[in-house]
């Protein structure tokens, strides 16, 4: 077999008595800490999350955050690339606020961007007040009016 995998247990470059997979003779692909319980997949390096995931994913069914607490409960997108990190965050609730609804809340600025409340009422941040210097499809709004660029 050109492709032997070998679970071994011991001495790795993480820590004394991890848990590793990997082809013979190469990096470990994935890794089980035993100090603190963390699998590292496409990774040596144990950031301390419990999941930790170099590379790309596919989930074919349900991928479920539970949590009884919205500061847990958010899929966060994040570009840490760039001198100043930027992200956004996809909540059950509002950050902050309360625990029903659902929200878009964006990190570099500290702030709530939408959220849709669990009676059906939505709220958009920073709708511009007139069409200037929007583009096709943008929302501007009028007195109380949403307008879409035309």
């Amino acid at each position: 077999f050109p492709y032997t995998t070998l679970f071994r247990s011991g001495r790795d470059n993480l820590t004394t008595g991890n848990f590793v997979f990997s082809n013979l003779g190469s990096t470990p692909f994935m890794s089980l800490t035993t100090v603190t319980g963390n699998l590292l997949i496409g990774t040596t390096t144990d950031t301390g999350q419990k999941l930790q995931v170099n590379g790309s994913s596919k989930y074919s069914s349900t991928l479920n955050l539970v949590t009884n607490d919205q500061s847990t409960s958010r899929f966060n997108i994040q570009n840490t690339s760039s001198a100043t990190s930027s992200g956004y965050g996809i909540i059950a609730g509002v950050a902050s606020i309360t625990q029903d609804g659902f929200s878009i809340y964006d990190y570099t600025n500290s702030v709530t961007r939408f959220n849709i409340k669990s009676t059906g009422v939505i709220n958009i941040s920073n709708v511009p007040t007139s069409a200037a210097g929007l583009v096709s499809g943008d929302i501007y709004r009028t007195a109380n009016v949403l307008n879409i660029v035309p």
